[in-house]
């Protein structure tokens, strides 16, 4: 999975755009904390909650992200 991180990485970076990419896989988020330890600033976790119907959203800039993973924080609502 890294190697999938970084090509899409490299991939954005050239074509100068922007991805969004959603997963429920703990494995697929730990693979990314390196890259996105290495490139804090082009990354941020979005944490989707939902209460009473209602949804909201929590962004994490690249280096609170890598802390959470690391720290086995769920980041996965």
């Amino acid at each position: 999975m890294p190697a999938l991180w970084r090509a899409l990485y490299a991939s954005a970076k050239n074509a100068r755009m922007q991805l969004f990419l959603t997963t429920h896989s703990w494995e697929c988020l730990k693979s990314a904390a390196e890259l996105i330890e290495e490139f804090p600033e082009d990354f941020s976790l979005i944490q989707m909650f939902q209460n009473d119907g209602r949804s909201t959203a929590m962004v994490a800039p690249g280096e609170h992200a890598v802390a959470a993973i690391e720290a086995d924080v769920e980041v996965r609502a």
